[in-house]
């Protein structure tokens, strides 16, 4: 699921994953953001 969290701007949290994503969305399109999941320690 997405959360708005600014005009435009996306963000999806996986517990499951540990992953984090951004979605943009501009006049020009949509950026996905999405870094990958973290090393573990």
């Amino acid at each position: 699921m997405l959360t708005d969290v600014a005009e435009g701007v996306q963000v999806h949290h996986s517990e499951l994953l540990a992953d984090n994503t951004t979605v943009v969305h501009g006049a020009a399109g949509v950026l996905l953001v999405d870094p990958g999941s973290p090393r573990p320690n």
